[in-house]
């Protein structure tokens, strides 16, 4: 049986740190990391682990991994059968169960077509990732937490934990920024 893997990293810095520097520390960061944990649940009738990993920049570069790292993630099944993990739903397409669907929920809800995985195709992933800033409220201040997203989704029949790490992408996605 297959297993679903989502290995999501958050990259977190403040208004003061958008500088031509900082933005090169962010990118020097990697998004991609040896995949951490079993399988903890289903997903789609597969057994899916959900692999977490955050930097914030905000204080002095700490990395956490493991569950709700940065920030709690959403997760959700759909009333169509659908999940949606973050902004991105995945769903099996009704004519061939062995591919996965995948589109990136917009801010305005609008839905883009990411691509497609075969369960079959032995080692395809994608790597979807946006950016975007939200209103944070923190020591009786006011300010604007900014953020970059990466998920990188794959279904694999065996667990390389470093299957992210020694294997391009097959599927990249960048949603524009907002």
């Amino acid at each position: 049986m297959s297993t679903l893997i989502f290995q999501i990293t958050l990259k977190q810095w403040d208004k003061s740190q958008r500088s031509e520097r900082h933005t090169v520390e962010r990118k020097a960061y990697p998004t991609e990391h040896t995949i951490l944990g079993n399988a903890s649940f289903m997903v789609l009738d597969m057994p899916c682990i959900l692999d977490q990993h955050a930097i914030d920049f905000t204080e002095s570069d700490s990395v956490i991994t493991g569950a709700d790292a940065g920030r709690s993630i959403e997760k959700s099944l759909l009333k169509d059968g659908s999940i949606k993990i973050d902004r991105f739903k995945l769903f099996k397409d009704q004519d061939n169960e062995h591919t996965l669907h995948i589109q990136y929920m917009g801010p305005d809800n609008q839905v883009t077509s990411v691509g497609s995985l075969d369960t079959l195709q032995a080692g395809d992933w994608c790597q979807a990732s946006y950016q975007w800033r939200y209103r944070v409220e923190a020591n009786n201040q006011i300010f604007w937490q900014y953020e970059h997203v990466t998920i990188n989704m794959a279904c694999l029949d065996s667990v390389n934990p470093t299957h992210f790490v020694n294997r391009p992408a097959s599927i990249i996605f960048v949603a524009p920024e907002e």
